[in-house]
């Protein structure tokens, strides 16, 4: 499968980007490198059926449907056997519990659940009819019509939609896409979270921040260990159990994570970033960039500014 440019960029001004797009009948992706992002994932299926594991759980999406990934929980293998349409949204975790004063504690809540069941909580609450209303707001019923009769006639072309532009400006999407957790938030009581058990999360909330305040610094198992005041043993076995994956693997996700984004800044050359980020040499951080992008980071630049120069202002 080719890969397909989606920065984020995030910023106070620009705390949202979305796009439309769409998966092939048949489709089995999987990803041999876990995908996981600082930013929140809010991505609304509109029609088809897809599964995806999320840590550790293969979910399952029908029709309309809605899937939200905390940013923490990797996500690397997806699944299809009529194809999907999606509106696929990133959204910045600090504005949000900004924009939600009195309710920070109560999302956060939401987040920690097991992704089976905050998405069993969405379902309870959230009418398919106003998941596609967020969707027909953002991208125009007629646009989202044409997918519909197109995806119903077999046709998918991820080319075309993904050149589809929302009207909106930066801020009017935040806005329709905060009438979401607006909902929610209003909708759910402590009553959901009576049977539910997040302390596997919660428990490895510090790993998490240490992480996130030396991104450039190899953080150890050990260290990992330390910051949750758990055993060695216990730590990894708990951190695989929720992830799905080794600490070793998801920490140097993150390291590699962060100077990606600093190579599409321009700021500074691989050899740079390579000792700045603690990778072995040049060519380890190359052979990780092939493994997850299938081509060289010089490619990958070129195609991201070919792409952004066809499509100026579009994600």
């Amino acid at each position: 499968m080719k890969q397909t440019f989606f920065d984020w960029n995030l910023t106070k001004s620009v705390p949202c980007h979305c796009r439309l797009s769409c998966t092939p009948k048949y489709l089995k992706y999987e990803n041999t490198v876990s995908d996981f992002h600082e930013a929140l994932h809010l991505n609304i299926q509109f029609a088809g059926e897809s599964r995806k594991k999320i840590g550790t759980r293969l979910l399952s999406f029908d029709n309309v449907a809605c899937m939200l990934t905390a940013p923490w929980e990797p996500h690397k293998t997806a699944f299809s056997s009529t194809g999907s349409l999606l509106l696929m949204t990133v959204i910045d975790c600090s504005r949000l519990a900004d924009s939600l004063p009195g309710n920070e504690e109560k999302l956060h809540r939401i987040l920690l659940l097991p992704p089976e069941e905050r998405h069993a909580l969405i379902k309870k609450y959230i009418p398919e009819e106003f998941l596609l209303e967020i969707v027909k707001e953002l991208y125009s019923e007629d646009v989202v019509e044409n997918m519909l009769r197109d995806f119903n006639n077999g046709i998918t072309s991820f080319k075309k939609y993904s050149k589809y532009s929302s009207p909106l400006r930066d801020l009017e999407k935040w806005y329709v896409l905060l009438r979401f957790f607006v909902r929610l938030l209003t909708k759910t009581d402590n009553g959901d979270f009576a049977n539910n058990h997040t302390s596997a999360y919660e428990e490895l909330i510090p790993a998490y921040r240490l992480m996130a305040e030396n991104p450039c610094r190899r953080v150890t198992a050990d260290e990992g260990a330390d910051a949750c005041n758990m055993g060695i043993s216990a730590f990894r076995k708990l951190f695989r159990t929720v992830t799905g994956c080794a600490f070793a693997e998801y920490e140097l996700s993150c390291r590699f994570r962060n100077a990606v984004a600093e190579l599409m800044e321009g700021r500074l050359v691989i050899k740079e970033l390579t000792e700045k980020y603690g990778f072995y040499d040049v060519s380890h951080f190359i052979r990780i960039f092939r493994k997850k992008y299938s081509m060289s980071p010089m490619r990958y630049m070129r195609e991201k500014k070919k792409m952004d120069e066809e499509n100026p202002g579009k994600v």
